[in-house]
């Protein structure tokens, strides 16, 4: 049964859902803003139902996105949607103006911002939130947090292979969004001739090698299709598979090289993301917005893996700002393969890191581009602070005004009154710490335990709430009498 975008189809357990892209078999649907990918026959088309009110379908697509955003907030995780993620967001060191500026004048002057802060100052959050506003704006985002085991920054290839599966695309005006690289490759066969004049893309080996193949076959779920849409996406695929689909095309193609996964490989991984940057421009996006996490992982690592990882980030952060005027040649690699001088060309792709400080910046002696290999200059690193009282005081505020509407059972304590007590019994205990103590993912935390402590159905009244939250307070402060537990 042919499921064109835009269907509007139902499943036994995940419930109603609109398609937004078919490939073949599968179909990916947006069931209340999670886009998940299915088998088509699994689905029941609405299309001859009558449609839900627009109304009561926002207003239950709402109900659901801020129910899934209180329990992450609840697992002291960010709020994964965008729209409830800007809807929570504390304004603190940076306001979301502030990152709408950085990614309007990127083109110009290149984007490379790192987020230095503590455990639970906001790191996170406001990575994720450059992220929903960059969406918004028209970048394609790949949001990778480095990870010993899955992305590990001394193995660029696996850095390459995250950022891939974890592309993510703005929606377009008719409502319809590229899912995944699949997708992506289907958009570039769509509009070949605008992306095939890219002169990074043409000097790809890998991109135009490989896509000149695929344009043979039709864009489909055909096994050895996939195959070499996914080597060019960074798996496991040998050339020879790639190789094996020339053979069936019937004609002699130049096939790309391997895929090297040893030894110093930084220069061909930044490379690819160079042209994939060219290629999201060409489409008519802003370009591609890199956005890393964790990445104080590395200081971990021995002196070689160390090197290693510390090349490749320094190669990315000359691809993120202007060239550097007489600067000297990056690290090639070990494989002999020459790629193109795109790092005397740029700004490429945008560029944003969540870091915690340690002693980066304990030599006053060093500069910027020593102390930290993405930064080049002080101006974009961002020392993350948290919020004062009277910020953190509004939040809350906000927070349960929005937990009255979409958790019906909390109206009765939450009112505008027992909210203004509430969140003042919190932002004075708040305001009690030092600065550094205060760690905001805890005091979110707290907010979102007063639904919880509601919908327990083990209060009577407010006075009841604002007792056992003063005592939650207390305690992640550290101002706990004995007598008290």
């Amino acid at each position: 049964m042919s499921m064109p975008p835009g269907t509007r189809v139902r499943h036994p357990d995940l419930g109603r859902g609109i398609v937004k892209e078919s490939l073949g078999s599968l179909v990916v649907v947006d069931f209340y803003g999670e886009l998940i990918q299915i088998a088509g026959n699994d689905l029941e088309s609405l299309e001859d139902a009558p449609a839900p009110a627009a109304v009561g379908a926002s207003r239950d697509i709402d109900r659901i996105l801020f129910r899934r955003a209180v329990e992450a907030i609840t697992l002291g995780v960010v709020p994964p949607h965008p729209d409830q993620l800007l809807a929570l967001s504390i304004h603190g060191t940076v306001t979301p103006a502030q990152l709408r500026s950085s990614l309007d004048s990127a083109g110009r002057k290149g984007l490379a911002k790192v987020f230095f802060g503590d455990y639970g100052s906001g790191k996170s959050h406001q990575l994720r939130t450059l992220e929903a506003i960059g969406l918004k704006q028209g970048w394609v985002v790949s949001f990778v947090e480095f990870d010993p085991k899955e992305a590990d920054p001394a193995k660029p290839h696996l850095v390459y292979r995250a950022i891939i599966a974890g592309l993510r695309f703005p929606g377009r005006d008719d409502g319809t969004r590229t899912i995944g690289f699949e997708g992506l490759i289907k958009e570039i066969r769509e509009n070949w001739a605008r992306v095939s004049a890219g002169k990074y893309f043409r000097g790809s080996a890998w991109f135009w090698g490989t896509l000149s193949l695929l344009r043979q076959f039709t864009h489909s779920d055909d096994w050895e299709y996939r195959k070499a849409v996914a080597f060019l996406g960074g798996q496991s695929i040998q050339v020879a598979d790639v190789k094996r689909l020339a053979a069936r095309a019937g004609r002699r193609v130049d096939l790309p090289p391997k895929m090297p996964r040893t030894k110093e490989t930084s220069d061909i991984y930044a490379f690819h993301l160079v042209v994939l940057d060219e290629i999201c421009r060409n489409l008519g996006y802003k370009g591609l917005l890199l956005i890393f996490d964790e990445a104080e992982h590395v200081r971990g690592y021995n002196t070689k893996r160390q090197n290693r990882a510390n090349t490749f980030f320094e190669l990315l952060s000359r691809c993120a700002y202007p060239p550097i005027p007489g600067g000297s040649p990056p690290t090639t690699n070990d494989h002999g393969i020459e790629v193109p001088k795109y790092w005397s060309e740029g700004p490429h792709f945008g560029l944003a890191v969540g870091l915690t400080e340690g002693e980066t910046f304990s030599d006053p002696d060093l500069k910027p581009r020593e102390a930290c290999a993405f930064l080049h200059s002080l101006d974009d690193a961002i020392f993350l602070t948290p919020p004062d009282p009277l910020h953190y005081k509004k939040w809350v505020m906000e927070f349960l005004r929005l937990a009255s509407i979409y958790y019906s059972r909390t109206a009765g304590l939450l009112t505008p009154k027992n909210r203004e007590l509430l969140s003042s019994t919190l932002a004075t205990e708040f305001g009690k710490l030092q600065p550094r103590e205060r760690v905001t993912r805890l005091w979110v935390k707290l907010a979102a335990l007063i639904p919880c402590i509601i919908l327990a159905g083990n209060v009577d009244d407010i006075e009841d709430v604002r007792s056992l939250l003063g005592k939650a307070a207390r305690e992640v402060a550290g101002r706990m009498l004995p007598w008290e537990e």
